[in-house]
């Protein structure tokens, strides 16, 4: 498979503009066609939260746990 490269610049934009669009994931995977997916998020003792996501992908069931 032929490997892909691009660059974007964004230098007339301030970082704190920027990042809400370059944050939202479930955007980029509706974009790029990817099957939705559940995220079940669960709070922890320590106050923080555990993601774990499950979906569908080829016929397979994938299961995983988000990092931060």
């Amino acid at each position: 498979m032929p490997r892909r490269e691009w660059t974007w610049r964004f230098e007339d934009v301030a970082p704190a503009a920027l990042w809400p669009m370059l944050a939202d994931t479930n955007r980029f995977n509706e974009v790029l066609g990817l099957p939705t997916y559940e995220l079940e998020e669960l709070p922890q003792p320590d106050g923080t939260i555990r993601r774990l996501g499950r979906g569908k992908a080829a016929g397979f069931s994938l299961a995983w746990e988000e990092k931060p």
